[in-house]
């Protein structure tokens, strides 16, 4: 990324945007994708995916700190259009990215009280993998630590999630790090 206050710059105009009430169909639009994560079980209210946990960071404290210019960008998409993004660091991939539902024996790697940790997701969850271990829970709710500073790489993309009426769907893109 050439310049890397363009991520900051993007976040802080959706961060003013959402408080601004913009879109003014987000909540019913997070309220459909909350449906979407409980029917496979998730629960929204204790566990909140990733476009609702960050539009309420914002609207309690105001803003978002910037991170880092890639995370940047995808937060501020997904404020833009209340829809849940994740970034991922490709090159940490082994072998492709994949959604599938989780049968309750993956490994899914973690931080937990500061120390390296490894934990598995519940049967039926909807998760990202690769080849060896799960790379997101819940769809979108929390990613492994292995792909954290995609923007340190050429190899990022994005993923963007879409729903439409009980029809989930989603891609893998490359963001042009």
């Amino acid at each position: 990324m050439a310049d890397k206050r363009v991520g900051e710059v993007a976040l802080q105009e959706a961060c003013e945007a959402v408080l601004a009430g913009q879109p003014v169909w987000a909540e019913a639009h997070l309220s459909a994708w909350a449906d979407v994560f409980r029917a496979f079980g998730a629960k929204p209210k204790r566990t909140p995916f990733s476009a609702e946990a960050l539009r309420k960071r914002v609207i309690k404290d105001g803003t978002m700190t910037a991170l880092d210019p890639v995370v940047d960008q995808y937060n501020a998409v997904s404020f833009r259009y209340a829809v849940p993004v994740g970034g991922e660091n490709l090159a940490a991939y082994v072998g492709m990215p994949q959604l599938v539902v989780a049968d309750g024996t993956e490994i899914f790697e973690t931080i937990k009280d500061g120390q390296p940790g490894s934990e598995s997701p519940e049967a039926e969850e909807v998760i990202w993998r690769d080849d060896t271990v799960v790379t997101c829970r819940r769809w979108n709710w929390r990613q492994g630590d292995r792909h954290d500073r995609a923007w340190q790489t050429a190899e990022c993309g994005s993923s963007l999630r879409v729903c439409r009426k009980c029809r989930w769907k989603s891609c893998m893109l490359p963001a042009g790090c």
